[in-house]
C-alpha cells in the first residue's frame, strides 16, 4: 500500500505478542508485508536511528528557489493576481529573474501551490446570457438531471 511511513507506534504493535507474524502485523499497520521485512532488515543493520531516518525522495530539484516560490506564492493570493501561465513566466522572469517553461509554471502554481489564475476565461462575444440562464434551470447540473430522469 502506498504513503506507509515507519514511526514510533509501529514498534508498539511489533512488540505486543499478539503479532507474531510479519504478515498479521502489514494488516493491522495497512502496509504490505515486504513492507515489514524491509523495516525488520534495517533495524537490524542500522537500529533504531536506520528506521527513523528521513530520506529525501528522488527526483529533480524545483526549479524555482523556496525564496521565489514564496514571493510567487504571495503575488499569487493578491488580489489582482495573474490572468495567465504565460503572464507568470514573465513576472519571473523580469521580477525574480527566473526561467522556466510553461509547463513548469503551470505544474508548480496548479499542483505545488494549489493555486488558480484570478481572471475567468474570456466569454464568447455570441453568447447570450438570458439563454445560458434558461438552460442552467431547466438542465441544472448532471445529477439532478439523473435524479429527474430517474423520477420518470
Amino acid at each position: 500500500m502506498l504513503g506507509c511511513e515507519i514511526g514510533s507506534e509501529h514498534f508498539t504493535y511489533a512488540k505486543q505478542e499478539e503479532y507474531k507474524r510479519a504478515r498479521e502485523l502489514a494488516t493491522v499497520l495497512g502496509c504490505d508485508e515486504s513492507t515489514i521485512y524491509r523495516w525488520f532488515r534495517l533495524y537490524q543493520s542500522q537500529g533504531m536511528t536506520g528506521l527513523l531516518q528521513f530520506k529525501t525522495p528522488p527526483g529533480k530539484p524545483s526549479k524555482l528557489p523556496p525564496e521565489v516560490l514564496e514571493r510567487l506564492q504571495m503575488r499569487l493570493q493578491e488580489r489582482q493576481g495573474f490572468s495567465s501561465y504565460g503572464e507568470i513566466q514573465q513576472w519571473l522572469a523580469t521580477e525574480c529573474n527566473c526561467d522556466a517553461a510553461y509547463q513548469t509554471v503551470h505544474g508548480i502554481v496548479r499542483y505545488k501551490l494549489k493555486s488558480k489564475l484570478k481572471e475567468p476565461r474570456p466569454l464568447s462575444v455570441e453568447a447570450d446570457p438570458q439563454l445560458q440562464e434558461t438552460f442552467k434551470k431547466n438542465f441544472g447540473s448532471p445529477v439532478h438531471r439523473v435524479i429527474r430522469i430517474t423520477n420518470y
